[in-house]
Formats: C-alpha cells, sequence, structure tokens
C-alpha cells in the first residue's frame, strides 16, 4: 500500500515537472527569410517615399521587421500580417529601388505550418518630390532700378487722311515709378500626397446617348477579333463603359461600331492614345495607344428627316441702302495720349503656388451574380460627388465588365454606396487599381457601402457583385385547423356536435431572410493541413493538376497532385510564378466546390482565369491573378 502511494505521488510530480517546463519554454524564436527579390512595375523617377508589399502570407503569419540591401534605405512595417504585408521605404531615390537585384530580407514569424509568401513587388509611389520649392526665386529685384524700360517719346505726327488736324497734345507723363515688390518668403509647406505610377494601356469603350436615343439602347462593338454589346448611357455620367483588354505602349487600334439604321455617330473621343485616323460615318477609329488608360467614347443620335418640298418665299422688296458711306466722324483715331504704364513691379514670376494633391479616377462596375439578369440597372452614389450614377450588371470577367465612365475624386479613401433594390443584396466587392486584375485597393465594406482607395493620378476600379434573392412578401402556409365537428356518439336524441377547435386558421408566415457572409473562404495553408481533408468536396489530394487547369501542363506541373501545389513556395522565374498562382488557384478550387462556403466565382470562372494567366506567359498577369485569388481566399467566414 505504501509502494502505491509512492508511485503516484512520483506521477504527481512528474505531471508537474513537465507543465514547469513547458511554461518555462522560450516563445518560438523569430526567423529570417530572404534574400527575396523585389519585382512589380517600376517607380516614378519623381517618387521619394514607396511603397512594397509581400503577398501570399497565411492569416497567423506576421512580418516583424525588414530590411534592402540599398544602403540608407529605411524600410518601415506599416502592416505586417497576412495575408500582405505593407512596407514603406524611405532614403532611397526610384533608380536605386528600379535596379535589378534589390532583395528584401524579413524577420518573421509563422503559424503552426510555417511561413509563406508569394512574391515581393514594388506597389506604388507614396510621395513625390515635384513640388519642392528652393526657396531662392531666380529673379529675385535688386531694387537697382536700371530704369531700361523708360519709354522716350518720339512725337511723331501721324498723317490723318480726311479728318480734322489731330492736336497731338500727348502727355507724356512717364512716372515710372518703381515698386519694389519684397523678395516672397516661399513658404511652401510641400506636404507629400499618395501618387500612383503610370500603367499599360487598358481600353474602355463608353456609350453615350444622344439625341433621339433611348438610354439603354444597345450597341455592337469591335476590337480585333473581339466583339462588345454596350447599351448607351446618360450623357451626365460619360455613358455606359465596357473594359476591354491591355495594349502594350505604341500599339495601333482600331475601334468601330456597327451603326444602326436611322442612327449617325454624332462624335468620337479618344483620351489617353493618339488618333491616327478616325470617320464618323464608317464609325471607327483608330489610335496609337500610350502608357495610361485609353477611353474611346461614341456619342450616337437618330437621324431626323429634314423636310422637303419647303417653298421659301421670297418677298423681293428692294431695301433701300442710302446708307451715307462718307460721313466723317471728326473722331481722331489718332490722339496719341500716351498712358505710358511703365511700373515694372518685379514681382517674381515663379511663386510656388502648393499644387493641391492631384485627383484620382474612380470607375464603378456591376457583375450580375447568381440570379441576376444583364442588362438590369443599379444605382451607386460617390461621397463627395454630387449625382447618382447607374449601371447595367453586366458579365463576372474582368474583360467587358458594364463600368460609369471614369469619375474624378480626390487622392485616398472614397466611399461608394449602393443603393438598396427589392429583390437583390450585394453579394460581393472588388476594388483594384487599372489595369485589372491589379493591385487590391478595397479597404472595407459594411452594409451597402464600399470603402475603396485612390491613389493621386491613380485609377481604380470597384466592382459590385449581388444576387438575387426571394422578395421578403411572406407567403402565408395556411396551416388548416381540422374541425372535427365528431357527433357524440351516445345514441341520446339530442345529437349536439361539439367542435373540439375553433376554426381560426392561423398563418405562419416565417420570412426566411438570411443573407449568407459576402465572401467566405479558406486559405492554402488551411486546406493542406491533413486534419482538414475531410472538409475536401469533389477532389481528392491525388487529383492531378493538370485535370483542373489545363494550363500547368505548359510548365510541367500537370502530375503534380492538388495536394503538390498546396505545398509550392514559388521563385524568380516564370515557372516559379505559376506555382504562386496554381497554390492560390487550388485552394480557390476546394473554396468553390465546398457546400457551406460562399465564393465570388465559379470554379468554370476560376479555372477559365488560371489558365488564360498560364497561357499568357506574362509573369505580371500571373501574379496579379495569384494576389487577387490570394485576397479573397483571406477573407473570413463572419
Amino acid at each position: 500500500m505504501l509502494r502505491g502511494k509512492f508511485f503516484r505521488s512520483l506521477l504527481i510530480l512528474g505531471s508537474v515537472l513537465t507543465l514547469l517546463a513547458l511554461a518555462m519554454a522560450p516563445a518560438a524564436a523569430a526567423t529570417s527569410v530572404g534574400p527575396v527579390p523585389l519585382g512589380g512595375t517600376a517607380f516614378d523617377a519623381n517618387c521619394t517615399t514607396f511603397h512594397l508589399v509581400l503577398t501570399g502570407l497565411d492569416q497567423n503569419d506576421q512580418v516583424l521587421s525588414a530590411s534592402l540591401n540599398i544602403p540608407g534605405a529605411v524600410v518601415t512595417v506599416t502592416d505586417g500580417s497576412g495575408p500582405t504585408a505593407h512596407f514603406q521605404v524611405t532614403g532611397v531615390t526610384a533608380a536605386q529601388l528600379n535596379a535589378s537585384g534589390v532583395t528584401g530580407t524579413f524577420q518573421v514569424e509563422g503559424g503552426s505550418d510555417g511561413f509563406h509568401f508569394n512574391n515581393f513587388n514594388r506597389s506604388g509611389c507614396l510621395g513625390t518630390a515635384t513640388n519642392t520649392p528652393t526657396n531662392t526665386p531666380t529673379n529675385t529685384p535688386t531694387n537697382t532700378p536700371t530704369r531700361t524700360n523708360t519709354p522716350t517719346p518720339t512725337n511723331t505726327p501721324v498723317v490723318i487722311t480726311n479728318t480734322p488736324t489731330p492736336t497731338n497734345t500727348a502727355t507724356n507723363t512717364a512716372t515710372a515709378t518703381r515698386t519694389n515688390t519684397p523678395t516672397p518668403t516661399n513658404t511652401a509647406t510641400n506636404t507629400a500626397t499618395p501618387t500612383s505610377t503610370v500603367v499599360p494601356g487598358q481600353l474602355k469603350i463608353c456609350k453615350i446617348a444622344g439625341a433621339g436615343v433611348t438610354v439603354g439602347t444597345s450597341f455592337t462593338f469591335t476590337v480585333g477579333a473581339n466583339t462588345y454589346t454596350i447599351p448607351a448611357g446618360p450623357a451626365a455620367q460619360g455613358g455606359f463603359c465596357v473594359l476591354d483588354g491591355i495594349f502594350p505602349t505604341g500599339s495601333s487600334v482600331t475601334v468601330t461600331e456597327t451603326i444602326p439604321a436611322g442612327g449617325a455617330v454624332l462624335s468620337i473621343n479618344v483620351s489617353g492614345a493618339t488618333v491616327t485616323s478616325s470617320s464618323l460615318s464608317g464609325g471607327t477609329v483608330t489610335f496609337t495607344t500610350g502608357s495610361a488608360e485609353i477611353v474611346v467614347t461614341f456619342t450616337n443620335v437618330i437621324n431626323t428627316p429634314t423636310p422637303t418640298n419647303t417653298p421659301v418665299v421670297i418677298t423681293n422688296t428692294p431695301t433701300p441702302t442710302n446708307t451715307p458711306t462718307n460721313t466723317p466722324t471728326n473722331t481722331p483715331t489718332n490722339t496719341p495720349t500716351r498712358t505710358n504704364t511703365p511700373t515694372p513691379t518685379n514681382t517674381p514670376t515663379n511663386t510656388p503656388t502648393n499644387t493641391p494633391s492631384v485627383p484620382g479616377q474612380l470607375e464603378i462596375c456591376k457583375v450580375a451574380g447568381t440570379g441576376v439578369t444583364p442588362g438590369t440597372s443599379f444605382s451607386f452614389t460617390v461621397a463627395g460627388v454630387s449625382g447618382t450614377f447607374s449601371v447595367l450588371a453586366g458579365s463576372s470577367s474582368f474583360t467587358n465588365l458594364s463600368c460609369t465612365a471614369p469619375i474624378s475624386v480626390p487622392a485616398g479613401s472614397v466611399s461608394v454606396t449602393e443603393a438598396t433594390q427589392t429583390g437583390f443584396v450585394l453579394d460581393s466587392v472588388i476594388a483594384q487599381e487599372v489595369p485589372l486584375p491589379g493591385a487590391n485597393r478595397l479597404v472595407s465594406v459594411s452594409g451597402n457601402t464600399a470603402v475603396v482607395t485612390v491613389l493621386s493620378n491613380g485609377h481604380t476600379v470597384v466592382i459590385f457583385t449581388n444576387r438575387a434573392v426571394s422578395t421578403n412578401t411572406p407567403t402565408p402556409t395556411n396551416t388548416p385547423v381540422i374541425i372535427t365537428n365528431t357527433p357524440t356518439p351516445t345514441n341520446t336524441p339530442t345529437s349536439t356536435p361539439t367542435r373540439t377547435s375553433t376554426p381560426t386558421a392561423t398563418r405562419t408566415s416565417t420570412p426566411t431572410a438570411t443573407a449568407t457572409p459576402r465572401i467566405c473562404a479558406l486559405t492554402a495553408g488551411y486546406w493542406k493541413q491533413s486534419q482538414h481533408f475531410a472538409s475536401w468536396v469533389g477532389y481528392s489530394q491525388t487529383t492531378k493538376l493538370g485535370s483542373v487547369f489545363s494550363g500547368a501542363n505548359l510548365y510541367g506541373l500537370g502530375n503534380d497532385t492538388l495536394l503538390d501545389a498546396l505545398q509550392y513556395q514559388g521563385g524568380p522565374t516564370v515557372a516559379d510564378k505559376a506555382q504562386i498562382l496554381l497554390r492560390q488557384a487550388v485552394a480557390a478550387l476546394l473554396n468553390t466546390s465546398s457546400p457551406s462556403l460562399h465564393y465570388p466565382l465559379t470554379t468554370a470562372q476560376l479555372t477559365a482565369q488560371v489558365n488564360a494567366a498560364l497561357a499568357s506567359g506574362d509573369p505580371n498577369v500571373i501574379l496579379a491573378l495569384a494576389n487577387q485569388l490570394d485576397a479573397f481566399n483571406s477573407q473570413e467566414c463572419s
């Protein structure tokens, strides 16, 4: 018995010591990741404060600090949490950051399955030095009156024909009083404003309903092999628009409208490109793309037939002219009064004006989600901008989006609100920088209002997707109440039926208006863990990657399994970028196939976009889609 108590005491003591050891164990130390090559679009030469991002982090990943291999670079972690870590960099020039061989090193803490990331990229300019006054005006007056512009009156008489002799009393009181304006102090505040790097030629085609054209009338356009149907929109908002593809700078592009019978093209306006030829009668324009977004706007009218054979009555009444042609007015036209205003104030013309922040552009696009008929009109308002903008719901792809014309808004955070419409609920919101798919610009969504970021001189597209719901009209079930009315079988002469219940039809109308979460998804880090394999629906861990994403075969990855793809790490080559995309694509695939999750893409849309990006062979296109899917996959269920 004593021996049993002794062994029990040892077991208790051992448990206590184990707990103490665990409590005293040091926390997981930060690990170093890098060097990681810096990619992305080059910064503008005027940029002085830079924005960098590290994408593809899992929700539990954290970046603690970062550094660059550029002497003097100061890197500040502005947001180190997943799915995207953000950094501000100062102390370097754009040329240094744009050079090849720039790398970053990060001190990180990963989740239970380690630290993951996709790529390290340049992501925009946070401040420029374009308005830095030198405070040394070059033409500061020296207060030494040199009197170089003192007029010396010549008093040369001018011969005036057929007019009285001019008195020629020239005043010539040239005072030339020099005011000697004090030297300007040039106290410019020089506030840095966020700016955006110039993007390549994203083409947008817009249609305005002119005189006689009903808003919503469809017109057909062709651009190369692509055909678009664009409804005519109100002139006040720049018409209705669709997005076409992205064209490299210097490309020659032709846009042609099929002019309907009885109609005519009133005007074709092109911004962001150089027009080489156009024809209103042919409804066509050809232009050379530049380095900005190209907006081509067609305005149509209905031809009003001009009445013919309308006789014009000519009265043929001679009108006597009798206007004396030689009546001298005796107004001496040459009385040189020599007002002589030579008071040169020498005010410096280079006074710094402190140009305010350059605004950006915002476009609102509408996608017809589940149950929404394409062409359904939705209304939006933009905080700080007067008026209402209507958009017709269109396709769900990044090309052929139905959008407003660009709206000029102040740089910074902008609120866009969709008007509530019976029978529809907001499903998801995406906000990206042009060209699409581009950098994420969505800040938050609350109700029907999305807050997005618009950079100075930047271009943000916000895409609202709605789905149809049954209208909340209570449908009474009218559960019948059974009236038994059974006569009591007592065989007594008084057969009095006893009603056991009062016939009151109780309506149990229970309207179900449970809105599903806008986006509900899980990350690649979740799907690759063995304890979550039971959550896979429609696919297994051994499903071949190429059987779902045919584009994987282009990079020799088709025989890898879906589970293999979830383990991809990526790297600097195009094939590595393809792995980054496929890792997020597999997570997205499992999200779309899970009935308990809510994803903004269908499986068909997902596979089409992934295969197209892989087929392009363009690392920027591949990474842009990877970043977008990463953002979708990181939307926690609420």
